[in-house]
Formats: C-alpha cells, structure tokens, sequence
C-alpha cells in the first residue's frame, strides 16, 4: 500500500546482507589490521538479516573470538552500507562431513573381487620399542596465522587434510626452525581424526623413524614394522633431515615411502632445507619428494609475530601492553617457538616475582634468546631527536610538522618513517615514540609501523629511502 515499506523476503534479504558485507569488508580492510582482517574477518560469512539482526558465520570459535574484539566496529560500518542500525549475531560455521557408508571405506576397492571393502582393523603394534609424536591439541589450523611467507605451505596442509592422497602426494614443507612447520603437521593429524575418528595416522620425526628400525633389526621383527607402518593412511615425518644417517635406514624409509604412496596414502614431510639441498639424501628419494608440492616457510613479518604473540595471549587469557608484544616481536625474528616462550617466561617472571609487565623486564627476558640477540642490541643508542632530525633533512619536512597533527601526505610519511626506524633503531616503547613525536598515542605508531612495513616490499623508493637513513644514522658518529 501507498506509505507502506515493501516487506522483502528473505532471499531479498540474504542479498542485501551480501552486498552490504562485501562493502563493508572493502571498507573494513583499511581499518583493522591486515593479518587479523584476512584470517578472521573475511573468512566470516554472511546467514541471514532478520529485521536489525544481521546473522555471520564464522569458521571456528577461535575465530569468532577475534571477531568480537572488532565487533562494534563491524557492526558501524555494515549498519551503514545497510542503511539502517543492525545488531550481528555471531554463530559457528558447521564443519563439512563426508558422508560416511556403514563401516565401508568409500572408495577403496579389492583388487581382486573389484568390492568395496570394510575398514582395516585398528592398528596392530608391533611387539617392539614403538612410538609416536602424539598430536598437540593446540596446534591447529584456525590458529596458525598466515602471512605471505607462509600462505602456501598452509593452503598444502589444508588441502591434504580434505583430500588425502589426491592432489599434493607428497606434500614436502621445508624452512628453518619454529616457523610452523610442526605446527601444520599437527594441524593436518588434528583434521584428518576430526572428520574420521577411525583414520590411522602415523606421526614420527627422522630420528623416532631411525630408532623404530634399529630396534626392529635387533628384535628381528623388521617385516612385523614393515606391515605396521604399511597400515596407515597419513603418513607424518618431521625433520627428515635426521634420517640421512644410516645406508640401510634411508633403504626402508624409500620402500616405506614407495608402498604407501603407489596405495594412494598421504604423506607429508617437513625440513629444513628443500629437496635439492639434502645431499645425504639418495637422488631417487629427492626426486620423489619432488614429485608432490613443495613449499618453504620464511621468517613472518613484524606485524605476523605480533598476531602470533595475541594469539597466545588469548589462548592463554593474558593481559599483555600492546608495546611489549611488539618490543619481543622486533626482538626475536627468525623463531616463532622462541617467540612465545619469551612471551611465557616474561608472563611467568612477572607472576611469581609480583612485579609489573615493563620494557625493561621483557628487555632482560631476552638476553636468554641468542636467537636475534643482534636485534635488541645493534644501533639502540641512537636517540629519536636525531632520527627526526635527520628524517626531517632528508625529506625536506620540518621537525615541527612531522611532532605536529598535520596530516598530508609528505608529513604523515616523514612521521611513520620516524616511528619504523625509531622502533628499529631505539629501546624506545611504542608509548615513548608517540610522545616523542609529538603525544600520538600508541594505537598509532603501531599502524604507522605496520604501514611502513606492509609498503616496503612494493616499494623500492620508500626502501631506498629509509636503507639511506638508516646507514646515516648507524654509521655517522
């Protein structure tokens, strides 16, 4: 009728919300940073809009967790492309099932008789000295944080979990130590028992793999190991690289990895170094390890190790200063399992001597990890009056405007390179570089950090620029 609103249906609905959420993640991509936006914030999904309830999906409680931090925010920002204030109604995406056949394996066939064949019996161990790496609750794929150095290793996990055997056989995952390389392959044993209890996963590292062999040769019970190991339908090897010892090792973990591979079963492989680089290593097994997909894992960025420290601090319900989370992220680069134990040390430190989080407590906390030591300590005498002062000369910008509220382009860049190499180049927290760039507080010199770094590796004049500062104000006496 004349005066009336046209009530829409829900399809109407639903296709509004849809349209209004695409808008808003547009729109909320500037706002939030980039590792949190595109890990738990776009992987939400938009259900229903009933009235003001906007209802989102999101994959995993972990996940529906960090979206809440920004929830208010979100909610602002949709009402708007909405035109009209709605309310977000958080609920946990259903995990996918296959369907599952009565005790029948889908798929598997007998050679013989051309039949679908009942599940294998549980796993007979072997009367020998026989272990595992038990699967880690707390290594998952919903809190493995991804940036680029490490997106393609973790969208390999993710695809042999759904799909074992089909697509990456083998999968081969190779970098340095603690960047998340165990990490996915818990991740991956975690997901294949979620979505069939019943599946056999066998986890060892190169060395478990080398004493189950020695002990089966000395118990002679090699071919009892053999028909074990030839049971399993994933396959998880940490640290191959420890298997290249013995002749007659390397001999069985090749049949070992021709049998299970020519019956369809997933294997994954982790190292630190990639398969050209195992030299120890017979040509015939690297070419196999090749004939998957390899990916490298790489040292994550500044912004990446601050999301994997807040990931730990929500896991474990601490209150951490922003500033302290980026003083140990900028400490300790290159190993993310020395990461979160100087977060942990520095937790544990504060509770049982009762004294307060500070930058000097973290700063002693550190000299423990040898790791990037050279980062805590290399140019910190450089006072952040001279790093304006000399930001300033270079890009022709008064002091005065870089400490001031001016916003334009040439300022506002002059003022987040200042911050960057002060963080870099100083013992300074976040709160002591906002005050000495003229009271900003320390929400901002964290996004004017993570602007600079997010634009360096696109950037080459920005790079060029700040590696010329940089050498000025770590070589001029």
């Amino acid at each position: 009728m004349p005066g009336e609103q046209m009530e829409l249906g829900e399809d109407e609905q639903l296709f509004m919300l849809r349209r209004a959420w695409d808008n808003a993640l547009h729109t909320l991509s500037g706002k939030i940073c980039k590792v949190t936006f595109e890990s738990y914030i776009r992987t939400a999904v938009p259900i229903a809009l009933d009235g003001e309830t906007a209802t989102i999906g999101c994959p995993s409680p972990f996940a529906r967790e960090w979206f809440k931090k920004y929830l208010n925010q979100i909610q602002s920002v949709l009402s708007g492309y909405l035109g009209t204030p709605v309310q977000i109604n958080l609920q946990i995406l259903p995990t996918p099932q296959d369907p599952k056949n009565d005790g029948v394996r889908t798929g598997k066939r007998n050679d013989s008789a051309h039949e679908l064949t009942p599940r294998p019996k549980p796993f007979r161990r072997p009367n020998i000295d026989l272990s595992f790496i038990s699967i880690n609750e707390r290594y998952r794929f919903d809190n493995f944080v991804i940036d680029r150095s490490n997106r393609l290793a973790h969208a390999g996990a993710m695809s042999v979990a759904r799909n074992p055997g089909k697509e990456y056989n083998p999968l081969f995952i190779y970098g340095g130590c603690g960047l998340g390389k165990t990490h996915l392959l818990h991740a991956i044993g975690r997901a294949a028992k979620d979505k069939d209890a019943d599946v056999q996963v066998a986890f060892v590292d190169g060395e478990m793999f080398t004493q189950h062999y020695v002990s089966a040769i000395r118990e002679r019970k090699v071919d009892e190991l053999r028909r074990f190991y030839r049971q399993v339908d994933f396959w998880l090897v940490d640290d191959i690289q420890f298997i290249a010892r013995g002749e007659q090792t390397k001999e069985e973990f090749f049949h070992t990895f021709n049998a299970l591979y020519q019956t369809g079963k997933q294997i994954v492989i982790t190292s630190d170094c990639s398969p050209r680089e195992l030299k120890s290593m017979d040509e015939r097994l690297r070419s196999r390890f090749g004939s998957g997909l390899i990916a490298d894992i790489n040292p994550p960025e500044l912004e990446t190790r601050v999301a994997i420290l807040e990931n730990k601090c929500m896991e474990e319900s601490w209150e951490i200063p922003s500033d302290l989370l980026y003083h140990i992220a900028s400490a300790i680069q290159s190993n993310m399992r020395a990461l979160e134990g100087a977060l942990t040390k520095l937790v544990a430190c504060s509770s049982v001597l009762n004294i307060p989080l500070t930058t000097d407590l973290a700063q002693n906390i550190l000299k423990d990890y040898f790791i990037d030591s050279d980062a805590t300590s290399r140019a910190k005498t450089v006072p952040i009056d001279r790093i304006l002062q000399t930001v300033s000369e270079k890009l022709n910008v008064s002091v005065s405007n870089i400490v001031s509220e001016k916003r334009n382009k040439e300022i506002a860049t002059a003022r987040q390179i200042v911050m960057f190499l002060a963080r870099e180049l100083t013992n300074a927290s976040l709160i002591q570089i906002g005050a000495a760039t003229g009271g900003k507080n320390h929400t901002t010199v964290q996004r004017s950090i993570a602007k600079v770094e997010s634009e360096l590796p696109h950037d080459s004049s920005l790079a060029q620029t700040i590696t010329q500062i940089r050498s000025e104000l770590t070589h001029r006496p």
